[in-house]
Protein backbone atom coordinates (compact mmCIF):
# COMPACT_ATOMS: atom_id res chain seq x y z
CA UNK A 1 0.00 0.00 0.00
CA UNK A 2 2.81 2.44 0.89
CA UNK A 3 4.65 1.22 -2.36
CA UNK A 4 1.75 1.74 -4.37
CA UNK A 5 1.10 5.72 -2.77
CA UNK A 6 4.94 6.10 -3.39
CA UNK A 7 4.22 5.43 -7.07
CA UNK A 8 1.52 7.87 -7.21
CA UNK A 9 3.22 10.35 -5.76
CA UNK A 10 6.22 10.28 -7.84
CA UNK A 11 3.74 10.40 -10.70
CA UNK A 12 1.99 13.24 -9.89
CA UNK A 13 5.39 15.12 -9.07
CA UNK A 14 6.86 14.14 -12.34
CA UNK A 15 3.58 16.15 -14.11
CA UNK A 16 3.43 13.21 -16.63
CA UNK A 17 -0.15 12.94 -16.68
CA UNK A 18 -1.02 16.69 -16.62
CA UNK A 19 -0.69 18.87 -19.75
CA UNK A 20 -1.30 22.40 -18.54
CA UNK A 21 0.12 24.80 -15.64
CA UNK A 22 -2.79 24.81 -14.04
CA UNK A 23 -3.22 21.17 -14.07
CA UNK A 24 0.59 20.72 -12.87
CA UNK A 25 -0.19 23.37 -10.16
CA UNK A 26 -3.03 21.40 -9.14
CA UNK A 27 -0.94 18.32 -9.15
CA UNK A 28 1.72 19.62 -6.85
CA UNK A 29 -0.74 20.92 -4.68
CA UNK A 30 -2.50 17.43 -4.30
CA UNK A 31 1.22 15.74 -3.83
CA UNK A 32 2.03 18.35 -0.66
CA UNK A 33 -1.38 16.82 0.86
CA UNK A 34 -0.62 13.17 -0.35
CA UNK A 35 2.81 13.97 1.48
CA UNK A 36 1.50 15.47 4.98
CA UNK A 37 -0.80 12.14 5.07
CA UNK A 38 1.54 9.57 4.43
CA UNK A 39 4.78 11.15 5.93
CA UNK A 40 3.60 10.58 9.61
CA UNK A 41 3.00 6.84 8.80
CA UNK A 42 6.25 6.38 8.41
CA UNK A 43 7.16 6.97 4.46
CA UNK A 44 10.31 8.73 5.03
CA UNK A 45 11.54 6.83 1.39
CA UNK A 46 11.85 10.15 -0.50
CA UNK A 47 12.84 11.99 2.38
CA UNK A 48 11.72 15.27 3.68
CA UNK A 49 13.63 18.44 1.76
CA UNK A 50 13.60 15.80 -1.57
CA UNK A 51 10.18 16.16 -0.85
CA UNK A 52 9.44 19.20 -1.14
CA UNK A 53 12.15 20.19 -3.50
CA UNK A 54 10.78 17.83 -5.85
CA UNK A 55 7.02 20.16 -5.09
CA UNK A 56 9.18 23.30 -5.63
CA UNK A 57 10.74 22.10 -8.79
CA UNK A 58 6.84 21.15 -9.87
CA UNK A 59 5.24 24.64 -9.29
CA UNK A 60 8.26 26.13 -11.35
CA UNK A 61 7.65 24.00 -13.87
CA UNK A 62 3.76 25.14 -14.27
CA UNK A 63 5.77 28.47 -15.36
CA UNK A 64 3.91 30.71 -12.28
CA UNK A 65 6.43 32.34 -9.43
CA UNK A 66 5.62 30.93 -6.08
CA UNK A 67 6.07 34.88 -4.42
CA UNK A 68 4.89 36.88 -6.88
CA UNK A 69 1.33 37.26 -5.63
CA UNK A 70 0.48 37.33 -9.57
CA UNK A 71 -3.00 35.93 -10.00
CA UNK A 72 -2.93 32.23 -9.89
CA UNK A 73 0.08 31.88 -7.75
CA UNK A 74 0.09 29.85 -4.94
CA UNK A 75 -1.14 31.72 -1.88
CA UNK A 76 1.44 32.06 1.46
CA UNK A 77 -0.72 30.03 3.41
CA UNK A 78 -1.14 27.03 1.22
CA UNK A 79 2.57 26.54 0.84
CA UNK A 80 4.25 23.18 2.10
CA UNK A 81 5.06 23.50 5.83
CA UNK A 82 7.43 21.75 8.18
CA UNK A 83 5.35 19.39 9.92
CA UNK A 84 4.04 20.14 13.13
CA UNK A 85 5.42 19.63 16.39
CA UNK A 86 3.66 17.22 18.44
CA UNK A 87 1.33 19.12 20.98
CA UNK A 88 3.29 18.51 23.98
CA UNK A 89 6.37 20.49 22.19
CA UNK A 90 4.77 22.53 20.05
CA UNK A 91 5.04 25.71 22.14
CA UNK A 92 7.40 24.17 24.60
CA UNK A 93 10.29 26.89 23.47
CA UNK A 94 8.18 29.30 24.44
CA UNK A 95 7.13 27.82 27.66
CA UNK A 96 10.18 26.79 28.87
CA UNK A 97 11.72 30.19 27.94
CA UNK A 98 9.17 31.92 30.22
CA UNK A 99 9.58 29.74 33.18
CA UNK A 100 13.15 30.40 32.89
CA UNK A 101 12.84 33.55 32.94
CA UNK A 102 10.57 32.88 36.21
CA UNK A 103 13.77 30.61 37.65
CA UNK A 104 16.41 32.95 36.73
CA UNK A 105 14.99 36.45 38.15
CA UNK A 106 18.78 37.36 39.37
CA UNK A 107 18.14 36.14 42.58
CA UNK A 108 20.68 33.40 44.29
CA UNK A 109 19.58 30.81 46.43
CA UNK A 110 20.25 31.80 50.05
CA UNK A 111 19.52 30.10 53.68
CA UNK A 112 17.13 31.94 55.51
CA UNK A 113 18.50 34.12 58.33
CA UNK A 114 18.95 33.13 61.27
CA UNK A 115 15.99 32.88 63.92
CA UNK A 116 17.06 32.01 67.09
CA UNK A 117 15.03 29.99 69.25
CA UNK A 118 15.04 32.34 72.24
CA UNK A 119 12.45 35.79 72.37
CA UNK A 120 15.07 38.43 72.72
CA UNK A 121 12.80 41.17 72.23
CA UNK A 122 10.11 39.65 74.45
CA UNK A 123 12.95 39.94 77.23
CA UNK A 124 14.16 43.17 76.50
CA UNK A 125 10.88 44.52 76.89
CA UNK A 126 11.14 43.62 80.32
CA UNK A 127 14.65 44.24 81.12
CA UNK A 128 17.34 46.05 78.23
CA UNK A 129 20.17 44.41 79.94
CA UNK A 130 20.08 41.01 78.69
CA UNK A 131 21.51 40.21 75.40
CA UNK A 132 21.89 36.67 75.40
CA UNK A 133 21.62 33.51 76.96
CA UNK A 134 23.30 30.00 78.10
CA UNK A 135 22.35 26.88 77.65
CA UNK A 136 24.75 23.17 78.98
CA UNK A 137 22.53 20.45 77.35
CA UNK A 138 21.75 17.93 79.97
CA UNK A 139 21.91 20.27 82.69
CA UNK A 140 19.66 22.64 84.59
CA UNK A 141 21.49 25.68 83.04
CA UNK A 142 19.23 27.69 80.93
CA UNK A 143 19.22 31.60 81.27
CA UNK A 144 19.33 34.85 80.33
CA UNK A 145 22.82 36.72 80.57
CA UNK A 146 22.73 40.22 81.30
CA UNK A 147 24.84 43.12 82.08
CA UNK A 148 24.74 46.19 84.21
CA UNK A 149 26.56 49.07 82.57
CA UNK A 150 26.47 50.96 85.79
CA UNK A 151 26.97 48.32 88.17
CA UNK A 152 28.72 45.43 87.84
CA UNK A 153 27.51 43.98 91.23
CA UNK A 154 23.99 44.89 90.70
CA UNK A 155 22.71 41.28 89.24
CA UNK A 156 24.31 39.59 92.83
CA UNK A 157 21.49 40.54 94.51
CA UNK A 158 18.84 41.12 91.54
CA UNK A 159 17.51 38.59 89.03
CA UNK A 160 17.34 39.35 85.55
CA UNK A 161 13.86 40.63 86.21
CA UNK A 162 15.81 43.34 88.60
CA UNK A 163 13.53 42.15 91.02
CA UNK A 164 15.86 41.88 94.31
CA UNK A 165 16.44 38.11 94.55
CA UNK A 166 19.35 36.30 96.41
CA UNK A 167 20.08 33.59 93.85
CA UNK A 168 21.10 37.29 91.21
CA UNK A 169 21.82 36.27 87.64
CA UNK A 170 23.97 34.90 85.61
CA UNK A 171 26.04 38.18 84.25
CA UNK A 172 29.46 39.19 83.20
CA UNK A 173 30.83 42.66 84.19
CA UNK A 174 31.12 45.56 81.45
CA UNK A 175 34.13 46.85 82.82
CA UNK A 176 35.73 43.72 81.45
CA UNK A 177 33.79 42.20 78.27
CA UNK A 178 31.44 43.71 75.69
CA UNK A 179 28.22 41.82 74.88
CA UNK A 180 29.31 39.84 71.41
CA UNK A 181 31.56 37.79 73.17
CA UNK A 182 34.47 38.66 71.00
CA UNK A 183 36.91 39.28 73.64
CA UNK A 184 39.82 36.34 74.59
CA UNK A 185 38.35 35.73 77.49
CA UNK A 186 34.40 36.34 78.81
CA UNK A 187 33.36 35.67 82.45
CA UNK A 188 30.45 34.54 83.38
CA UNK A 189 29.04 34.66 87.49
CA UNK A 190 26.43 32.78 89.10
CA UNK A 191 25.57 31.90 92.31
CA UNK A 192 26.22 28.50 93.21
CA UNK A 193 22.62 27.93 94.69
CA UNK A 194 21.59 24.84 96.66
CA UNK A 195 18.57 24.21 94.93
CA UNK A 196 21.06 23.23 91.93
CA UNK A 197 19.67 26.75 90.30
CA UNK A 198 22.19 28.97 88.44
CA UNK A 199 25.49 27.46 88.55
CA UNK A 200 25.01 24.72 91.55
CA UNK A 201 25.17 22.08 89.48
CA UNK A 202 28.84 22.65 87.56
CA UNK A 203 30.74 21.69 90.45
CA UNK A 204 29.15 18.73 90.88
CA UNK A 205 28.65 17.48 87.22
CA UNK A 206 32.16 18.61 86.29
CA UNK A 207 33.97 16.92 89.13
CA UNK A 208 33.28 13.29 88.10
CA UNK A 209 35.49 11.75 85.60
CA UNK A 210 32.80 12.01 83.22
CA UNK A 211 31.55 15.36 83.80
CA UNK A 212 33.57 16.82 80.60
CA UNK A 213 32.58 13.95 78.22
CA UNK A 214 28.74 13.90 79.34
CA UNK A 215 28.07 17.97 79.71
CA UNK A 216 31.23 19.08 77.15
CA UNK A 217 28.71 21.60 74.90
CA UNK A 218 28.02 24.71 76.19
CA UNK A 219 25.94 27.10 73.87
CA UNK A 220 25.71 30.78 73.97
CA UNK A 221 22.65 32.38 72.16
CA UNK A 222 22.36 36.15 70.58
CA UNK A 223 19.75 37.52 68.88
CA UNK A 224 21.61 37.06 65.42
CA UNK A 225 23.44 33.99 65.69
CA UNK A 226 24.14 31.06 68.30
CA UNK A 227 27.72 30.54 69.80
CA UNK A 228 29.21 26.65 70.36
CA UNK A 229 31.61 26.19 72.80
CA UNK A 230 33.46 22.84 74.47
CA UNK A 231 34.17 22.50 77.58
CA UNK A 232 38.30 21.62 78.18
CA UNK A 233 39.02 22.23 81.49
CA UNK A 234 37.03 22.73 85.14
CA UNK A 235 38.77 22.73 88.22
CA UNK A 236 38.64 24.96 91.76
CA UNK A 237 40.62 28.08 91.44
CA UNK A 238 41.64 30.75 93.62
CA UNK A 239 39.50 34.01 94.33
CA UNK A 240 41.57 36.36 92.48
CA UNK A 241 39.92 38.46 89.73
CA UNK A 242 40.77 36.77 86.50
CA UNK A 243 40.36 39.55 84.14
CA UNK A 244 42.09 42.20 86.35
CA UNK A 245 44.92 40.30 86.85
CA UNK A 246 45.24 38.41 83.17
CA UNK A 247 45.41 41.09 79.69
CA UNK A 248 44.72 38.07 77.66
CA UNK A 249 45.77 40.24 74.67
CA UNK A 250 49.76 39.77 76.12
CA UNK A 251 51.20 36.62 75.20
CA UNK A 252 52.85 36.10 79.08
CA UNK A 253 49.72 36.67 80.63
CA UNK A 254 48.13 34.41 78.53
CA UNK A 255 50.67 31.50 78.74
CA UNK A 256 50.76 32.04 82.78
CA UNK A 257 46.94 31.76 83.00
CA UNK A 258 46.69 28.50 81.00
CA UNK A 259 49.70 27.07 82.23
CA UNK A 260 48.23 27.26 86.10
CA UNK A 261 45.01 25.53 84.62
CA UNK A 262 46.64 22.65 82.76
CA UNK A 263 49.04 21.94 85.76
CA UNK A 264 46.23 22.02 88.28
CA UNK A 265 45.44 18.61 89.73
CA UNK A 266 43.34 16.71 92.88
CA UNK A 267 39.98 17.13 94.24
CA UNK A 268 37.21 18.33 91.41
CA UNK A 269 39.90 18.95 88.66
CA UNK A 270 38.92 17.92 85.00
CA UNK A 271 41.08 19.02 82.14
CA UNK A 272 41.14 17.79 78.50
CA UNK A 273 43.88 19.53 76.65
CA UNK A 274 42.85 18.08 73.10
CA UNK A 275 39.95 19.77 73.30
CA UNK A 276 42.15 23.23 73.96
CA UNK A 277 43.83 25.63 70.72
CA UNK A 278 46.07 27.90 72.13
CA UNK A 279 45.91 30.78 70.26
CA UNK A 280 42.55 29.77 68.71
CA UNK A 281 39.37 31.02 69.25
CA UNK A 282 37.79 32.65 72.30
CA UNK A 283 37.36 31.44 75.75
CA UNK A 284 33.97 31.48 78.23
CA UNK A 285 34.88 31.15 81.77
CA UNK A 286 31.97 30.19 84.11
CA UNK A 287 32.75 31.41 87.65
CA UNK A 288 30.88 30.31 90.85
CA UNK A 289 31.44 29.89 94.19
CA UNK A 290 33.14 26.33 95.34
CA UNK A 291 31.70 24.41 97.72
CA UNK A 292 33.98 23.54 101.25
CA UNK A 293 36.09 26.91 100.53
CA UNK A 294 34.73 30.23 100.73
CA UNK A 295 38.23 31.48 99.34
CA UNK A 296 38.16 29.87 96.00
CA UNK A 297 36.30 29.48 93.01
CA UNK A 298 34.80 27.00 90.81
CA UNK A 299 35.52 27.21 87.04
CA UNK A 300 34.71 25.73 84.03
CA UNK A 301 36.47 26.92 80.51
CA UNK A 302 35.46 26.38 77.27
CA UNK A 303 36.34 27.21 73.65
CA UNK A 304 34.29 28.06 70.84
CA UNK A 305 34.32 25.45 68.02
Amino acid sequence: MIKKAERMLGILLSGRLFKTAERRLLAAALAAVMAVQLLPTGVYALGRQSMFARISEAVSSSGVREDSGEEGSLPDNSQPEEFPQSEDDSDNGEVKEAEADEDNDGSEDSEPGYVSPIDFEEYQKKNKDVYAWIKIPGTKVDYPIVQNQANDEYYLTNSWEKKMDKGGAIFTEHAYNGTDFSDPVTILYGHRMNDDSMFGQLQKLYSSASGLKNYSEIIIYLPDEELHYTVFAALPYGDEHILYNYDFTRLADYESFYSTVFSASGLGVSLSSKDFEKGGNDVIILSTCYKGNPNKRYLVLAQRD
